[in-house]
């Protein structure tokens, strides 16, 4: 229920302002990073890192269509028009951190995202300004972020696994 509520606390905060399209913003709201970017037709892809948080707390990809929101469930999308990836927010194995890297690069990197929702192609954002994602792209997984935690405990530095770029 917890996530729930930081979720829909999130979006009311990043939905007041109207977005220009194909610029990503970012901003920080209790311990997540949310980058934000809009299609030119006013379609709206929301990432939501969550940094600092309780690691209770998963990470966050939601896609607003007319003023409705819809979670990461049947979406899906083309980078570049090569790479199909449908995202994973619960990145607690290892599995599903591998999974979380390849999108956030595959975002941070991107020169066009297809949105895919139910299979449907919804829209085509074209980022102007990747470079504002680059911290995006060290998003730490949850599984990275419970490692981490589990290290500085134990006393024991901190050595980051494979998936890290």
């Amino acid at each position: 229920m917890k996530k729930y509520f930081i979720g829909a606390t999130i979006l009311a905060v990043s939905s007041i302002v109207n977005a220009v399209p194909n610029l990503w913003e970012n901003h920080s709201i209790k311990g997540y990073d949310v980058y934000k970017i809009s299609s030119s037709d006013n379609k709206i892809l929301r990432v939501m890192c969550n940094s600092a948080s309780s690691t209770n707390f998963i990470h966050l990809i939601e896609f607003d269509i007319n003023e409705k929101t819809y979670p990461h469930t049947n979406l899906s999308f083309v980078i570049d028009e090569t790479e199909v990836i449908t995202p994973t927010i619960d990145t607690i194995t290892y599995t599903d951190s591998e999974h979380w890297y390849k999108l956030t690069s595959a975002f941070a990197d991107a020169n066009k995202i297809e949105v895919y929702y139910k299979d449907k192609l919804e829209t085509t954002i074209y980022p102007q300004n990747p470079q504002l994602t680059y911290d995006l792209k060290n998003c730490p997984s949850m599984l990275e972020r419970k490692l981490q935690e589990q290290s500085e405990e134990e006393g024991k530095e901190y050595i980051p696994s494979c998936p890290l770029a």
